[in-house]
């Protein structure tokens, strides 16, 4: 069957380190204040974030999460190894380097939702 883990991601959007002013919020990426390999190409070049940006990372985070699940590949049925593959095809997608060649945010969850 599918695989046997349930996984969650929160919204980031507003996160910012503890102890900074509201002021420099906007520039944690440009601070070195972040997990830069997360981070959207333009948001580290210093744009602005956006819904593209956060596509960007939620694709990130998804891919760190598929190459660890790596350890268990032999514990994967025909189906689980079918999904990976189908979560990579989208991961790649969502992490372009061009925000204008990314799937929508809808467009993303509703792929993730029929994989």
């Amino acid at each position: 069957g599918a695989l046997p883990y349930v996984y969650a991601l929160g919204d980031f959007g507003h996160s910012y380190i503890l102890d900074q002013h509201e002021e420099s919020r906007s520039s944690v990426a440009a601070s070195g204040n972040c997990l830069i390999s997360f981070v959207a190409p333009e948001v580290a070049a210093g744009s602005v974030s956006s819904m593209a940006s956060d596509v960007y990372s939620a694709g990130r985070i998804m891919e760190h999460m598929i190459n660890l699940s790596a350890t268990f590949k032999d514990l994967f049925d025909k189906e689980s190894r079918t999904q990976v593959r189908q979560l990579r095809a989208l991961v790649g997608q969502m992490c372009n380097s061009k925000p204008e060649g990314r799937p929508t945010s809808d467009k993303a969850s509703r792929t993730l939702s029929l994989i």
